[in-house]
C-alpha cells in the first residue's frame, strides 16, 4: 500500500491547524474529514430527511408525546418528594396538613392523568400500526 494514502487511523503527520496542536484526536477528525467519512454521514442523514418528510406530523407528534410523557414522570417524582419532605419535616414542626392533602391530590390527579394519557397514546399508537390514523 502506497505511504502517500491517508488513512483515518493515521495520525504521524499532522496537517492543517493541527500542526500548532499536534493532537491525534485533531488529527483523527481532520482525516475523517479528508477521506469523506463526513460527507458520507451527512449524505445519510439528508436521504433519511428526504423520505420522512410525508411523515413530519407524526414524527413531531410522538416527539411531543414524549417529551409530555417525561414530564409527567418528572412532576409526579417532584409531588413524591414534597409529600416526604412534608411528611419528614413540616408535620412534626408545623402540622401544616392541608398543604399535605393539596399534595396527595396532586399526586392522584398526576397519576390519572398519566394513566389516561397513557392509554391514549397507545390507541393511537395500535390506529397508526394498522394505517387508520388520520395526521
Amino acid at each position: 500500500m502506497p505511504d502517500d494514502i491517508k488513512r483515518p487511523g493515521d495520525v504521524e503527520n499532522f496537517s492543517g491547524l493541527n500542526r500548532l496542536f499536534k493532537s491525534k484526536a485533531v488529527q483523527y477528525i481532520i482525516n475523517l474529514i479528508d477521506d469523506g467519512t463526513f460527507r458520507d454521514f451527512f449524505g445519510d442523514w439528508k436521504w433519511i430527511f428526504s423520505f420522512s418528510r410525508k411523515y413530519k406530523w407524526v414524527i413531531v407528534f410522538y416527539t411531543v408525546l414524549g417529551i409530555v410523557s417525561s414530564s409527567l414522570s418528572l412532576l409526579s417524582s417532584v409531588i413524591s418528594k414534597y409529600l416526604v419532605d412534608i411528611v419528614t419535616v413540616d408535620i412534626a414542626v408545623n402540622a401544616d396538613a392541608t398543604r399535605l392533602w393539596i399534595l396527595i391530590l396532586a399526586m392522584v390527579l398526576s397519576a390519572v392523568f398519566s394513566l389516561v394519557f397513557s392509554s391514549l397514546v397507545s390507541r393511537y399508537s395500535t390506529k397508526l400500526c394498522s394505517g387508520q390514523a388520520f395526521l
